[in-house]
């Protein structure tokens, strides 16, 4: 009796454990359900107000202000089935899944094929409905005016998150990044710009670029201004407190460099180099390709190289 006791205690005991695991498990992905759909309904009805809102504004544009309440039906009607229409059309074109902080490209579309699904349907609703009454209703020019409000708010409420969220990526990495200046508008400085720039290195911020030639000062390349030139790089980098100095040079003579280099070094600013084009041994000229220089090895290397 107790020897067969203890297996059916084991078997109980395994069971329970397994439903209790499987309850964790289901725990999570519920609470993750529930609030996907109040997140949803939200957005339901702040799509609500903007197409009530939008249709409201349409019929005053196609009754030119004033809308007859005589033999115009009631608001249930003629609001109502808008409404509808949209949401349906809203949830149909998928507006209510998408994680809309990382909206892109095809979220946008999405909006614009609600939007004009919903207003084709819209127009053909009050083509019918004109039959049943006794003024003529605007049904070419409501119909445009709203879908276009409807644009807009819609539009807006989504893509709001997606600016929200670039704008705390750039003013975080604004406050914890390198302030980097680049040395060099060619090619090159605009390509290492372009990728210091990029998610990879969020570490990084290019402040600026500093350029020998006068009639680019003030310019702007890829959002970032021209500082000024070689003989001012002490006073940029004391202005604004660059961290990181990248000379993105790969073309110019050694002297040229060297002359460069030694200026930069007479900054607080960590130097790098972007090695010169004959340096490489194939590969394209990147940020993993800079060279960093401290003072000690600086003059070491230029005493070789004058020997």
């Amino acid at each position: 009796m107790d020897g067969s006791a203890a297996p059916k205690d084991k078997i109980v005991a395994s069971v329970t454990t397994t439903v209790s695991k499987g309850d964790e498990g289901r725990l999570p992905k519920t609470i993750y359900r529930f609030t996907s759909r109040l997140d949803n309904a939200s957005l339901r009805l702040l799509d609500s107000g903007v197409v009530l809102v939008a249709w409201i504004l349409g019929y005053l544009a196609g009754f030119e202000g004033s809308i007859p309440r005589e033999g115009f039906g009631g608001p249930l009607v003629f609001l109502g089935l808008p409404l509808v229409t949209q949401l349906v059309a809203n949830q149909v074109a998928g507006l209510y899944g998408p994680i809309w902080r990382y909206a892109s490209v095809e979220e946008a579309v999405r909006v614009v094929f609600a939007v004009a699904g919903g207003a084709v349907v819209c127009t053909a609703e009050l083509i019918v409905l004109d039959r049943f009454t006794t003024d003529a209703l605007p049904v070419f020019t409501t119909p445009p005016v709203a879908a276009l409000l409807v644009l807009l708010g819609c539009g807006g409420i989504r893509f709001q998150a997606r600016l929200f969220a670039l704008e705390r990526q750039r003013a975080s990495k604004s406050d914890d990044s390198l302030r980097t200046l680049i040395i060099g508008s060619g090619s090159a400085g605009a390509a290492l710009a372009r990728e210091l720039t990029t998610n990879a290195h969020t570490d990084t911020r290019v402040v600026g670029f500093i350029d020998d030639h006068p009639e680019l000062r003030g310019r702007s390349l890829r959002g970032v201004r021209v500082l000024g030139t070689t003989d001012e790089l002490e006073r940029v980098c004391e202005k604004h407190a660059i961290d990181r100095v990248l000379i993105a040079l790969p073309n110019a003579r050694r002297d040229e460099t060297q002359a460069i280099v030694t200026r930069a070094l007479k900054t607080n600013a960590q130097v790098k180099v972007l090695p010169r084009t004959t340096d490489l041994i194939g590969g394209p000229l990147c940020a993993a390709s800079v060279i960093s220089i401290s003072p000690t090895c600086w003059v070491a290397s230029t005493r070789r190289s004058t020997r």
